[in-house]
Formats: structure tokens, C-alpha cells, sequence
């Protein structure tokens, strides 16, 4: 315990203070004879009659002296013994007289005490009547406030999305710490209960002197996604992360006592819509698709006649609002763990009618005995549906024979010739353009693009990688197939694509490799590469073995780790028997297909060429694009590369930026949460100019819902800002 260096002295043991105490006492005496002796007596002949009188009362002022002085001795011993009365030797009297219920913090100093209050979207759920969790947990911080002893200091730390400090403190004012309080309002998200764990940590390291001890009160539901650190079997049987968290946990202890106050108290029954998918990745008007909704009973009890509902809506025209009209009803019966999909089709007078920007949202009808949490009961899903899907081909290699030509073969992959009857099929619109076109900004505007295709180019310049850069910031994919081209000019090409590490590729091109005699490589792709697109839509064998037919007989090494960010689609085999034995794995194998995540966009690199340049008389690059499947995997793969454009699904908190057209630099944008007459306007923002884009970024999205970026009457985009459905601890707070 802490004391001023004087008081240590005096009040450090018990003769001292009864020392200290005599000395005070004697303090009067001392004064009232002091002033005795200042009394001179001086014979004065009217005096007589005064002492006369006085012997009548001398009996009574002498008795109101005696008192006067006891009363002055006996402040002096009650001041001393207050000041006694804190010091830790004094601790059995007291217990002794039975005052040891005293709070703690008045025998033991005061105290910092820190307050973290859940913020995850699970305390929304039901405590009892008209409260939730949060409610509750709001009044029980009050309550420690209440209850704390005076001269006690506090922080508030408040576990959402990312963990924030309300009260940085220790504040002493316990009225505006109540106010912060009562102003917290609980988002649509996830606690960073880890993040939280290293503020407290820091405060509790750095407490004042003044505070002789540190608290940390945890008030939560105690749900085992946020804190699976506080599981029995946590330390054994936990990952990294939450190990991580049970040594921050022990860390605070060290520090600081811990209290945690459970407001859930008990288990709650939970439905939810746990995810709402479209049956394909790609929508077009008029198409037939489906909506996958998943039902989650995360309760003890089955769940019979659960009526699940399907509503959509398409962006407004400019001044409307946004309308969501159903498209079916369903009933399902969900056993108690189990989930349950319910299909919604989207045909005939269900079809997508138009282009633009849509909404789906999935809902469940429930009860408060069934569902104690309501606000898991929805999910929303933005889509874009489209007519055509445009896409530029840039061809670098001008041959008089188009099987020279890799531009050329894209291009007939994407949309045969009018003579072929599989050109209504596809609604892939390619343009093929010249190096030179491709330079000149103004002729090709990559606003009208969702993929472009580099093929083989000779060059490319500081100025068209600031282009490709900007529209991949938007969303847009780019394809670049590399061969002869690339060769020659590889030094200048690793400057410009891989620009060290930040430019489009995800390694360094390291140059030809070539099959040795009548030698050649295949393609090849571990099972898990068939798990997700491109190759997902390869289901069978007999399509699995189609693809490794072609022959490849050069093309370019390309570094990529198989540990870092980009994800192989395909790499090469080589056909000869020691290749073979040398390469065990993918990871020992050369990459032939990549896929590069770069901002919101994509990079897919293709190593060897889209074309059957020759090598010498008798051998090719690649017999690939004459092969029958060339022209599916064309399709998968623009498929595949466009789907993600632009990231119109969110989850709570997140950040809702979106790259623009840089013609609506200077405007303001609008966002807006809701629908029908429900919609308000959350945030305004001004549109800045970046690179080659313009870019607009809004972060007030901590609830879930339906919004639109409304930009004066020239754009309206939709976007889904949904729950996290996995917790950073494993599992989901909804169950």
C-alpha cells in the first residue's frame, strides 16, 4: 500500500501513533498555559467590586475551561486516530469490534477498475421481458459503479467489431462514466475479444500510483465463440489464436484480479438464417436460377411449420425507394443442431427482368418461445444480373495465320463465329483490340469492361499498368497469358508486371522451360483445385481426363510460392519419368494456371500461350486451343473471373468503399440504409479522385440490412451488410 513519506513515519507502527496521539493531546495544555503565563497581574482599585462578583461564578467558568479544554484534547485524538485508522495494522482491531465488512477497497486503497462490456450481436438476445443482454449488461456496469468504494477510478472497454476504448480513465467521475454508459448502442457484430484482451492488458500495466490495485469486471453472455478460452479443455484442445488469448487472460491476472458477470444466465432457443446463395455465379436476364436459403436450429427443441419467406428487389430508378416484393413462401420442419436448405426457384414470372443491381432477402417467421434472438432471422444477398458479359482481348502477337495468334483464339473461344450455332449460346461479348489500341485511353475505356485479356504482349508501359491497376480496384478481373513475346523481352516485362513484388504478378518470371525431345507436359491439378471454380464444374472422370490431353511443350517459370497469396488453378507435369519422380506434389511442380488476388479484382496468369506458335517444324507452345476443352474452360474461367466483381456483400462493420467512374469525382454520395419507408440516410460522403478512379468510402455500416449509394440521379448501387456467420473464436453466436 501507498502512503505520503510523512505518514509512513508517523503512523507506521503503534507506538508511534500513540506517540503521535499524546502529542496532540498535550497540544492544548501546552497553548493554555502558554497563555497563562502572558497574563500580567496589575492591582487596580475598581477591581475589587469585579472579583467580588466573580468568586460567585468561579466554580462554573472554571468547570466550561475544564471542557473547553477537553473538547480541543479530544478533537486533536479523533483527528489522529481517523488518520490511524487507514494503516494496515489497524485491520484486526477493527475486525475485532466486527467492522471487517468494510469494502475491500477502503482497507486496501483505491482501486482501478476496469469495465469491458460484450458488444457481440448475441447479447441482443432476449434476458427477460422487453430487456436483452445488452440492456442488462449496461445496468450491471452502472452497478459496479455504484457499489465501488469512493476514490475509486475507471475505464470502459467496449468488445465490438474491433475492440474500442469508451473510457480511456481512470476517471474518478463515476456520473460521466454512467453517461458513457447509457450512450453505447449494440452493433450487428462480432466481439474482438483478443484485441479487447490487450487494451485491458495495457491498462492494467499502466495504472497510476495513486491506485494501490487494478479490477478487470468482464460483463458478457460468456457465449463459447467469443471466449472459448474460458472452456475446460481450452489450453489443450484450442488453436493459435485462442491459446494465444488464454496466455493474454493469465497475463491479466498477474496484474489485476478478474471478475466476470454472466448476463445470460441460461440457455436460449435460436433459429437463423445462417446463408442465402444463388444457385449460379453468374445471373442474366431472363435466366433460370434458384435461392438457396440455409435454416439453422441452433436450440434444443424441433421446430415444425417454420415458414420461411423469399422477398427480392431491384435498385430504384433515381427519387424512388427501394421495394422488395415476395416470391415465395415455404414451411419447414428444422430438428433441434440440424440445418435445413429451402430452395426458392427464380422462374418463369420469377425471372430477373432487368439489368442492374438486385436483392434478395431471405426471412424466417418465429416466436419468442421459439427464438430468443431476432435479429439472425433475416439475410440479405446483392447480386448483379447481367445481359452480356464484355470483355477485351488484347492481342500481342499480329500473325498473317490466326493459329499464331493467341488473341484470335480467345477470341473464337468466347463467341464463335456466327457460322458456329453456339454463338447465341454465349453471352460473352469480346472485343479484340492492338497493343497500340489498348494504349490509347480514350479509344479503349475499361469502365465498359469486366475482364480483359492480356495475350502475349511485347510491352507494357508504366501508364497502361496504372489503368489495369485502377480497374482492378473496381472489381475487374485481368487474364494474361504469357509465350514467345514474353521471352524476349522478359527483363522489361518483370519491371512493369512484377514491379517487385507490387505489380500484377505474384513472382518473378524466371524464364523458358522446354521439353526435352518428344517430351512434353500436361496439366495437372491437385482434388482440391476440382472443389472450387473454375474447375468445380468438372465433375466426372471422363471431363477431368479431357483436360490433361493437350501438350504443352514451353513455356515461361513463374515464381509462386505455394504458401503465399495466389492460388493454382493448374501446374505442369512433365511426361517423362524422372520430371515425374522429382515432382511429389503440386508444390514441386511449375504453375501453368494462377489465380492472384489483387485489391477487389482478380489476377489469373496463364504461363504458357493461348495460341499453337510453333517451337520448330514438328512441335508447338501448346496444342491446347484446338483442343474441344479450350473452349468450355474459356467459359468457366471468364465466368469465374467476373463473379466477384464488385463487393456488394458485406458483414457488419466493415468498411463500404467503392471505385466509380472518375467523371463523378467532386459529387456527393448518399448512403442509405433500408427500404419502402423505413429508409434513412446513414452517412454523406464526398467522391475523390484515386489513381485512375474516383472513390467514395463509408463506415458506418455496423448494422445489418439492405443500403444504397444513391449519387445524385446518376447511380444507385446495392449493397447486403449481413451477421458474420463464423466467430474469431470458432462457431457462431448465433448458437
Amino acid at each position: 500500500m501507498w502512503y505520503p513519506p510523512l505518514l509512513a513515519v508517523i503512523f507506521s507502527t503503534p507506538l508511534a501513533a500513540i506517540a503521535s496521539v499524546v502529542a496532540v493531546a498535550a497540544a492544548p495544555v501546552i497553548i493554555h498555559l502558554l497563555n497563562r503565563k502572558r497574563h500580567v497581574i496589575v492591582p487596580w482599585a475598581a477591581m475589587r467590586f469585579l472579583l467580588a462578583a466573580q468568586k460567585k461564578n468561579v466554580r462554573r467558568l472554571r468547570l466550561e475551561q475544564w471542557l473547553l479544554l477537553a473538547v480541543r484534547m479530544l478533537i486533536g485524538i479523533l483527528i489522529v486516530t481517523a488518520m490511524c485508522a487507514v494503516m494496515d495494522w489497524t485491520e484486526p482491531l477493527w475486525k475485532r469490534f466486527g467492522l471487517s465488512a468494510l469494502p475491500p477497497s477502503v482497507s486496501h486503497g483505491r482501486t482501478h477498475r476496469i469495465i469491458v462490456i460484450d458488444g457481440s450481436f448475441s447479447m441482443a438476445a432476449n434476458a427477460d421481458g422487453d430487456a436483452n443482454r445488452f440492456d442488462r449488461a449496461k445496468a450491471q456496469a452502472k452497478l459496479v459503479l455504484d457499489r465501488s468504494a469512493p476514490g475509486d477510478g475507471f475505464s470502459v472497454v467496449f468488445l465490438t467489431s474491433s475492440a474500442q476504448v469508451v473510457v480511456q480513465g481512470p476517471v474518478d467521475d463515476r456520473q460521466k462514466v454512467a453517461e458513457e454508459i447509457d450512450e453505447l448502442e449494440l452493433p450487428n457484430g462480432n466481439a474482438d475479444v483478443a484485441g479487447g484482451l490487450r487494451i485491458v492488458t495495457e491498462m492494467a500495466q499502466k495504472r497510476p500510483e495513486k491506485y494501490t490495485r487494478s479490477e478487470v469486471v468482464f460483463i458478457t453472455d460468456l457465449k463459447r465463440s467469443g471466449w472459448p478460452m474460458l472452456q475446460a479443455k481450452a489450453a489443450t484442445s484450442s488453436g493459435e489464436g485462442t491459446a494465444s488469448s488464454v496466455a493474454t487472460l493469465a497475463g491479466i491476472g498477474k496484474e489485476a484480479d478478474i471478475v466476470f458477470i454472466d448476463v445470460a444466465l441460461r440457455d436460449a432457443e435460436n433459429l437463423s438464417v445462417s446463408s442465402l446463395l444463388l444457385g449460379d455465379t453468374l445471373a442474366f436476364v431472363d435466366g433460370n436460377t434458384s435461392a438457396i436459403a440455409m435454416v439453422q436450429n441452433h436450440g434444443k427443441k424441433d421446430i415444425t411449420g417454420l415458414q420461411v419467406e423469399l422477398q427480392v428487389g431491384q435498385a430504384p430508378k433515381p427519387g424512388e425507394k427501394l421495394v422488395l416484393n415476395s416470391v415465395g413462401k415455404q414451411l419447414i420442419d428444422v430438428k433441434a443442431g440440424r440445418s435445413v436448405p429451402v430452395t426458392f426457384p427464380l422462374e418463369n414470372q420469377n425471372r430477373f427482368r432487368t439489368v442492374g443491381d438486385h436483392i434478395l432477402q431471405a426471412t424466417i417467421k418465429t416466436s419468442p418461445d421459439q427464438d430468443a434472438l431476432s435479429i439472425d432471422n433475416t439475410r440479405s444477398l446483392a447480386v448483379k444480373i447481367r445481359d452480356t458479359i464484355p470483355v477485351l482481348i488484347v492481342n500481342g502477337t499480329q500473325a498473317v495465320d490466326a493459329r499464331e495468334s493467341p488473341g484470335e483464339w480467345v477470341r473464337q473461344a468466347l463467341r464463335p463465329d456466327s457460322t458456329d450455332t453456339r454463338k447465341s449460346e454465349s453471352p460473352i461479348v469480346p472485343t479484340l483490340v492492338t497493343p497500340a489500341q489498348f494504349a490509347d485511353r480514350f479509344q479503349t475505356d475499361l469502365t465498359k469492361f469486366e475482364c480483359v485479356f492480356l495475350c502475349d504482349l511485347p510491352a507494357i508501359d508504366a501508364r497502361e499498368m496504372e489503368r489495369l491497376d485502377a480497374f482492378l480496384r473496381r472489381g475487374g478481373s485481368v487474364v494474361i497469358c504469357l509465350g514467345p513475346n514474353t521471352a524476349e523481352n522478359l527483363e522489361s516485362l518483370n519491371r512493369t508486371l512484377f514491379n517487385e513484388g507490387q505489380g500484377l504478378l505474384p513472382g518473378k518470371m524466371l524464364g523458358i522451360k522446354k521439353a526435352e525431345d518428344s517430351d512434353y507436359f500436361t496439366l495437372s491439378a491437385e482434388e482440391d483445385a476440382f472443389k472450387q471454380p473454375p474447375l468445380s464444374a468438372y465433375r466426372d472422370d471422363r471431363e477431368r481426363t479431357a483436360l490433361t490431353m493437350p501438350q504443352f511443350h514451353q513455356y515461361i517459370r513463374l515464381q509462386a510460392p505455394a504458401n503465399g497469396p495466389a492460388r493454382r488453378i493448374f501446374s505442369f507435369l512433365p511426361t517423362s519419368g524422372t520430371g515425374k519422380n522429382e515432382a511429389k506434389s503440386a508444390a514441386g511442380l511449375d504453375p501453368a494456371i494462377v489465380d492472384f488476388p489483387r485489391h477487389r479484382g482478380r489476377v489469373i496468369i496463364h504461363t504458357t500461350t493461348f495460341s499453337t506458335t510453333r517451337v520448330g517444324q514438328t512441335q508447338f507452345w501448346s496444342t491446347w486451343p484446338p483442343h474441344p476443352t479450350f473452349l468450355p474452360f474459356m467459359h468457366e474461367l471468364v465466368r469465374y473471373a467476373v463473379a466477384g466483381i464488385g463487393k456488394r456483400n458485406l458483414l457488419a462493420g466493415e468498411i463500404l468503399d467503392e471505385d466509380l467512374p472518375v467523371t463523378l469525382t467532386g459529387l456527393k454520395a448518399k448512403l442509405i440504409r433500408g427500404e419502402g419507408d423505413t429508409e434513412i440516410e446513414v452517412e454523406k460522403e464526398s467522391i475523390l479522385s484515386r489513381d485512375e478512379t474516383a472513390h467514395v468510402a463509408f463506415t458506418k455500416t455496423d448494422r445489418l440490412g439492405i443500403y444504397r449509394v444513391s449519387i445524385a440521379s446518376r447511380l444507385d448501387n446495392l449493397f447486403a451488410v449481413n451477421l458474420p456467420v463464423v466467430a474469431p473464436g470458432g462457431g457462431s453466436e448465433s448458437d
